[in-house]
């Protein structure tokens, strides 16, 4: 097409939106299902090494839990905490990230809301609104750094406001009940010269994952399933040891929990 005289050549890609259909914590609950154990409330607070490989990990009780092989999948600061001296494992700029939170408030009405599973609001403070089940809707609110903070209660009056304004059928509607979760740590502004860590590790047996490292993607939840995925296959092909530990389980989880449109 032509614009102000000149020749403009427009190239379209087909998309498709895809989307959880059940809470997330289904997927932890499927995959903790498939392996020997799970320690809940424990935190790592360090790893064991002989200089060479990862031998274990250190709790917040002064216990410990012995390892073949070892993944970290925590937030920037988290892991250079963790880790004490991130450079001395061959991984550096942690300190770069700045972490920017989400805001999710979620409300449950006394009939459907949205008319459809999913929306965007434009010029609004909530950017996407999910309907999960008739009446009950979840709203995210991105780039929520004014908004962490602030007390449950506000947050739930500015997801129900913000719907009323644009959706008919929800100013009419009773909300019956509201919540709000924060994720201080959900994403990070990339600053100019950056640099995102790759999954590997001075470490033969030590890998890192999480949606903010190096996965051509933006911090987002596919970015977080491509981390997984790059750091499982490079532990797999670094670590001999791993590999041969009986009845390790190399298959995929498959779950039956997204819907594309």
């Amino acid at each position: 097409m032509q614009a102000a005289g000149l020749d403009v050549l427009c190239v379209f890609y087909p998309a498709r939106i895809a989307y959880l259909t059940v809470p997330l914590a289904r997927l932890a609950e499927a995959a903790a299902a498939r392996v020997d154990g799970v320690h809940m409330r424990q935190a790592v607070v360090g790893v064991h090494h002989d200089g060479a490989r990862v031998t274990g990990v250190k709790l917040a009780d002064g216990a410990g839990a012995a390892c073949d092989a070892c993944v970290i999948a925590v937030p920037p600061r988290r892991l250079a905490a963790i880790l004490d001296d991130a450079p001395a494992y061959g991984i550096a700029g942690l300190g770069a990230f700045e972490a920017m939170p989400i805001v999710d408030v979620h409300l449950w009405y006394d009939r459907p809301v949205l008319g459809c599973d999913f929306a965007a609001l434009l010029d609004s403070p909530v950017q996407w609104v999910f309907e999960k089940t008739p009446g009950y809707v979840c709203c995210s609110l991105s780039a929520a750094d004014a908004l962490v903070g602030r007390p449950e209660s506000e947050l739930v009056e500015l997801g129900r406001s913000a719907l009323a304004a644009v959706l008919p059928q929800a100013a009419r509607a009773r909300l019956l009940r509201g919540a709000a979760t924060r994720d201080p740590e959900a994403t990070f502004i990339p600053a100019p010269g950056m640099r995102r860590p790759g999954a590997s590790t001075k470490l033969s047996n030590l890998v890192i994952a999480g949606a903010w490292t190096d996965t051509g993607w933006p911090s987002t939840i596919e970015s977080a399933v491509r981390s997984g995925r790059t750091a499982a296959g490079t532990l797999f092909r670094s670590s001999a040891g791993w590999r041969s530990v009986p009845n390790a389980r190399t298959e995929d989880i498959s779950l039956e929990t997204a819907h594309a449109v």
